[in-house]
Formats: C-alpha cells, sequence, structure tokens
C-alpha cells in the first residue's frame, strides 16, 4: 500500500515541547495510515481500522498522560478541563471500535474526518493554550 497523506504537519502546531511535538507528529501519521486504508477499498479500511483504532487507543494514553503530568507539574489552571477533552476523545475512539465489530459502514472514513479535525483543533487551541500558560508562569 502506497502511503498517502491526508494531513500534514506545520510548524504552526509546534508547541516548543519536543516529547509532546514528537507525539503530536505521530498521532497525524496514524492518521494518514488510516487515510490510505481508506484509500484502498473498504474492506481494507475496515481491517485496518481495528488495526488501527487499537494502536491509537494504546498511543493516546500515553500522550494525554505525558501531556497531562506537565501539565499537572506546571500548576496548569485548565487541567480538569483539558482532562476532560481528552477522556472525551478516548471514548470516541472506544465507541467507534464498537460500531466498527457492529458492521456499520462508512465508519473508517467518518472516524478518520473526526481524527484530523480534533487533532489539528485540539492542538492549535487547547494544547497553545498550556504552551501559553506555561511562557507565562517562566517570565
Amino acid at each position: 500500500m502506497v502511503y498517502e497523506e491526508y494531513v500534514a504537519w506545520s510548524k504552526n502546531y509546534e508547541t516548543g515541547i519536543p516529547l509532546i511535538d514528537t507525539q503530536h507528529k505521530k498521532l497525524l501519521v496514524l492518521t494518514n495510515q488510516l487515510y490510505t486504508a481508506c484509500l484502498a477499498g473498504r474492506e481494507t479500511a475496515t481491517e485496518f481500522f481495528l488495526v488501527a483504532v487499537h494502536e491509537f487507543v494504546d498511543y493516546v494514553q500515553e500522550h494525554f498522560s505525558a501531556e497531562e503530568e506537565l501539565m499537572a507539574q506546571s500548576g496548569y489552571s485548565r487541567l480538569a478541563e483539558h482532562k476532560a477533552k481528552h477522556d472525551e476523545f478516548a471514548n470516541k475512539l472506544l465507541s467507534e471500535t464498537q460500531e466498527m465489530k457492529a458492521g456499520k459502514p462508512m465508519v473508517p472514513l467518518t472516524f478518520l474526518h473526526y481524527l484530523r479535525d480534533w487533532i489539528l483543533s485540539h492542538i492549535a487551541i487547547d494544547d497553545m493554550d498550556f504552551v501559553y500558560h506555561s511562557k507565562v508562569l517562566k517570565n
């Protein structure tokens, strides 16, 4: 399968925190892998989707834990709100897996759009709020 890029990393999404930026890039790679599977047809997308979602679940748990730990260490005042958004995303991953197993059609493509929109908006808005908070505390 030839790798296709659905969503690209931009310097606009850089937080300046190397660990977090690396993890965000990995989330985009996983999203692009799902896109490639969707282009290969429904059967391939369905098969790959189940594998990809499990990888997403594992990876986002690692990423969210790292991000939340940094936020807690810095005294980020919106940590509870941020964590709630992480939990909502994780719950969406689980519900999409259940829908796919139940045979719902077109879940991979719908989920792909959700991933792109959620990840990019979360980085651009929520994670950047933390970055701003961290910089303000340092000054």
